[in-house]
This record gives structure tokens, C-alpha cells and sequence, in this order.
């Protein structure tokens, strides 16, 4: 029996977790895995990646929906509170570290009351800030940017830009090293040695992504959001002063995502551009992309074509047996990184015997039949899936660097920003369930006139 009175107001619906909100929060965790001890094995880096792995396999199963106000504020004040925790070579203390941290949170309170843009600057300045003191490092302590200016300096001399040896302080790999990039690379490193460092390309391409992630992205207001977190991310910053180029093809790949709306044939040439920079280290991502749609196939078979004119013409300059070599033979040569954020560092690390070089390829192999499967809807569900190969291989392969890694959180943005697009020309039939009644993702048929 009803009671005499006021009627009792039916209570507020639960916050649902959505895709996106837990792809927030693997972000988090990849990010506090990454930077812990510079990308090798500690308690708190190998809890974050179980974790982050965690997250990936929950937001497969979760329906896309834009993440709550208050977990964004979350994850922008976590991502800046990270820092002090970063371990790498040189990297500044004191006073650079607490001005970022402190414009992080300031950020983050400024996006929990709904001012995008104003939290944006203020992440931005913060991380400007610690990147200028860093800028001062001195590269003697990693191969990458020895290489980047031999390099680029041979091509300002109209040099072959493989010829020129650097050191190396890669495990395992000879003292010195030819230049083990793509030829992209070498043009990039080349016009940035214009303007007197190689690294100011990398700042460009933080730039470009966080402009990509923004145009991507719907609404507007996911936008602004996903460019705060570039700018208070401190995996960003370790990305610009190592100079690694992995980030020049993921900026690239994202503006294809942008551009292939109104402009595929502009996009396609980025993509182009991109694979000629990191054609194998992106391999798992666009395979993902490339077995779910037959607009990504065309695309990517003729992006794929151009990588190879341009990779091909510079293997022809330097002898195709010596490229060849230079940048991919030479990685079977290195040892397992001790340590490192694999399950080959770690069986190195406690004194077990390695894996077989091919388990990562087979994980790999495994995990793209495996999300091809059981697949999940839109292009942010195909860049989920793409996120969890690419870690997955990363995971078990024999090594497994901080920039390698990186690829599979930077899909992890890409996938927040495309959240529920569709996917044009999908190769696999989704069903879902609502309300009992499978509905399948594909229009019904018109019915047959009387």
C-alpha cells in the first residue's frame, strides 16, 4: 500500500564506467609503469602494467560513453604527480619538478570546474618549464640523439646519412653503430639541425598530436581535456629529450586518423611519411587496423607502398645488404636487457635462461586472431584492441624499450578521442544486446514493396 504524502523521488542512476573512463585510467597506469625506473623493472612499474593490461581487457567489455568530469581532474593531477617519481639520467630536481606538479594540479582543478582551455595553458607552462631545464642534458648518455645528428649533418652535406658511425649504448650491439632508423627520420633530424637541434621536431610532434587528439576527438570538450593530459604527461617529456622518433610516426598516424574524414588522399601521404620513419615498430598497430576495415586495407596498402619507395631508395644508396643490417639485423644482435619491462628482463634479471626470440611475434599472432574474434565497436574499439597487441608483443618480445611502449599509449589516446566513430566499411558484423533483443550494427534491409 502506498503511503499517505510526498511521493519518494526515484534515486539517481550509478555513474557507469565507460570504455573511455577505464582507457583513462590505463593511460594513468601505463604512464606510472613507463617512467618508474626509466622503463626497467620495479614492484611499482610491474604493478602499473598489470594493471594498465587490467584496464585494457576491462574497457573491451564496457560500452563507450564519455568519462565523468571528476575522473578526468583524476587522472590530469596523477599524471603530474608522477614525476617525482621518473628515474632518468639527468633529469632535473627541485624546484623544475614542483612548478610542473603544481601546474598539473592546478589544471586538474580547473578542469573539474569545467574551464578546458584556461587547464590547458597552465599544464602547458608547467611542462615548458621542465622541459627547458632538461633541454640543458647532456646526450652522452644515450645513442639516440649521437645518431640523429650524424646523421642529419650527412644529409645537410649531401651524405649518405647511413655512412657515419656514432656509439652505441645499447646492450649487446658493437661499440659504434651505423644509423638505425628510417630515412624520414634522418630528413626530420635534418631540418631540425636547421634550427639548431634535432629535438625541436619532437616538440613539434607533441604539438601535432595533442592538435590531432583535439580534432579527433567529439565533443570539443574531450578535446581540450586530452590535450591537458599531453601537456602534464611526463612520458612526453622523456619522449622529446631522448629525441626517440616512435613519436614523430605516432603524430603522424594520428593526423591520418584526422585527415582521412575529407582529405584521404592528403592523409595517406602522411601515413606514408609515417611508415617511412618506424615501418616495423608500428606493425602491430596498423596490422590490427589493416583486418578491420576495407578502407583501412587500401589505405594502408598504398601508405605502406610509399614507407617502401622511400625506404627503398635510401637501401639502394647504401647497399640493401648494409641497410638491411643497419636498421634491422642489428637489433637480433643486441642482448635481453636486464631488467627491462619484458618477461625476457625480468627471467634475465633472476638469472633464468631467455625466451625463444619468435614468442613475441607468436603472442602477437595470438592477440590479433584473438581481438579479430571477439572484435569491439567503432574505430576507438579497433584502437583498443590495437593498444592491447601492441603491449602484448611488447610484453613478450625480447626487448622492450620505453619508446616501443610508448606506441601502445599513444593508441590508448587515440582511442579515448574516437570513442563510439564509426568505422567505415567494417569487415566484421558486431552484435550487441540491448534489452534482450540482438540488434546487429549493419542497417536492415528495406522491406519488399506489395
Amino acid at each position: 500500500m502506498a503511503r499517505w504524502g510526498r511521493s519518494r523521488q526515484p534515486s539517481p542512476k550509478r555513474p557507469q564506467l565507460t570504455r573511455e573512463g577505464a582507457l583513462l585510467l590505463s593511460l594513468f597506469t601505463l604512464d606510472l609503469a613507463l617512467i618508474n625506473h626509466a622503463g626497467y623493472v620495479s614492484d611499482l612499474s610491474l604493478s602499473a602494467l598489470g594493471a594498465t593490461f587490467c584496464g585494457l581487457f576491462i574497457a573491451r567489455m564496457l560500452p563507450s560513453g564519455p568519462p565523468p568530469t571528476w575522473l578526468w581532474a583524476s587522472v590530469v593531477a596523477g599524471l603530474g604527480l608522477s614525476l617525482p617519481l621518473a628515474q632518468f639520467a639527468g633529469w632535473p630536481q627541485g624546484w623544475p619538478v614542483w612548478i610542473f606538479v603544481v601546474a598539473a594540479l592546478a589544471a586538474s582543478v580547473l578542469v573539474a570546474r569545467g574551464r578546458n582551455r584556461p587547464a590547458l595553458v597552465t599544464g602547458a607552462l608547467g611542462g615548458l618549464i621542465f622541459l627547458s631545464v632538461c633541454w640543458r642534458w647532456d646526450p652522452s648518455q644515450i645513442d639516440v640523439l649521437f645518431g640523429l645528428r650524424s646523421a642529419g649533418h650527412a644529409l645537410l652535406h649531401g651524405q649518405n646519412p647511413y655512412l657515419p658511425v656514432h656509439p652505441s649504448t645499447t646492450l649487446g650491439s658493437p661499440a659504434f653503430v651505423h644509423f638505425t632508423y628510417g630515412p624520414m627520420v634522418a630528413v626530420l633530424a635534418a631540418i631540425g639541425l636547421l634550427f639548431g637541434d634535432p629535438r625541436v621536431i619532437s616538440v613539434l610532434a607533441v604539438v601535432a598530436l595533442a592538435a590531432a587528439l583535439f580534432q579527433l576527438a567529439r565533443p570539443r570538450t574531450a578535446g581540450w581535456r586530452l590535450a591537458a593530459t599531453v601537456s602534464v604527461t611526463p612520458l612526453m617529456i622523456a619522449m622529446v629529450i631522448n629525441a626517440w622518433p616512435i613519436l614523430i610516426a605516432i603524430s603522424a598516424i594520428a593526423w591520418w586518423l584526422v585527415l582521412r574524414r575529407q582529405h584521404r588522399v592528403a592523409a595517406v601521404l602522411v601515413l606514408g611519411l609515417a611508415l617511412g620513419c618506424a615501418l616495423v615498430q608500428v606493425g602491430p598497430l596498423m596490422l590490427v587496423l589493416f583486418l578491420r576495415s576495407r578502407r583501412f586495407m587500401r589505405e594502408i596498402l598504398v601508405a605502406t607502398g610509399i614507407g617502401l619507395i622511400i625506404v627503398g631508395a635510401f637501401a639502394w644508396w647504401t647497399g640493401f645488404q648494409h641497410y638491411w643490417y643497419y636498421t634491422i639485423g642489428i637489433h637480433f644482435h643486441g642482448l635481453v636487457g636486464t631488467g627491462s619491462l619484458s618477461l625476457a628482463g625480468i627471467l634475465a634479471l633472476i638469472g633464468k635462461h631467455p625466451l625463444p626470440g619468435f614468442l613475441g611475434i607468436a603472442v602477437g599472432a595470438l592477440a590479433v586472431v584473438w581481438v579479430v574474434a571477439r572484435p569491439v565497436p567503432g574505430l576507438g574499439g579497433v584502437l583498443t584492441d590495437a593498444a592491447v597487441v601492441t603491449l602484448l608483443a611488447m610484453f613478450f618480445a625480447k626487448f622492450a624499450f620505453v619508446d616501443y611502449y610508448y606506441i601502445g599509449f599513444a593508441a590508448i589516446w587515440l582511442a579515448i578521442a574516437a570513442g563510439s566513430a564509426p568505422l567505415e566499411e567494417d569487415l566484421v558484423r558486431i552484435v550487441t544486446l540491448d534489452d534482450s533483443v540482438a540488434i546487429a550494427k549493419e542497417p536492415a534491409p528495406a522491406p519488399a514493396p506489395l
